[in-house]
């Protein structure tokens, strides 16, 4: 695989990341009580992505590539999706749960895409620990989603 094709195969999670770093802020803005449990977790979990991207935008530069023109049209669409979702169910914890759930699937999903090419070691490395990454963050949203449905 060509430095040309592993850069655009990053750029893609560039974007992933974005987009979830732009969703648990919205989440974290829109949680519930103000410095609640939940909204410390968003928080975090935006900090998570905010690495991702980072560790990601390093590689590309390694490979000598160029990351993407940042603001892309679905970073636009997604914020506009989340915030429209929030507003519809009334800024719900569980609509705020359900929509991070599908983000962190979406992730998972796009990451196991990657991997599924040609990469060098040391990119390849760097994927499946922030694989790892998403899909326990998934899990960690499961759990919450499932423990506010026992509260209730």
């Amino acid at each position: 695989m060509s430095n040309h094709d592993v850069v655009a195969v990053l750029n893609k999670l560039i974007d992933t990341c974005k987009d979830g770093e732009l969703s648990y802020k919205t989440c974290a803005d829109d949680a519930g009580e103000r410095n609640s449990p939940l909204q410390i977790q968003f928080a975090h979990l935006q900090g998570e992505h905010a690495a991702a991207v980072a560790e990601l935008q390093g590689l590309i530069a390694h490979l000598g590539g160029r990351e993407r023109a940042p603001g892309s049209i679905s970073e636009a669409i997604r914020l506009s999706w989340v915030n429209l979702k929030i507003a519809i169910a009334g800024k719900d914890d569980r609509a705020v749960l359900a929509e991070c759930q599908r983000s962190e699937e979406t992730a998972t999903r796009r990451y196991a895409e990657a991997l599924e090419q040609a990469l060098p070691e040391d990119v390849r490395r760097v994927l499946e620990r922030q694989c790892h990454d998403v899909m326990a963050n998934r899990d960690q949203i499961q759990l919450l989603h499932h423990q506010l449905d026992i509260e209730a």
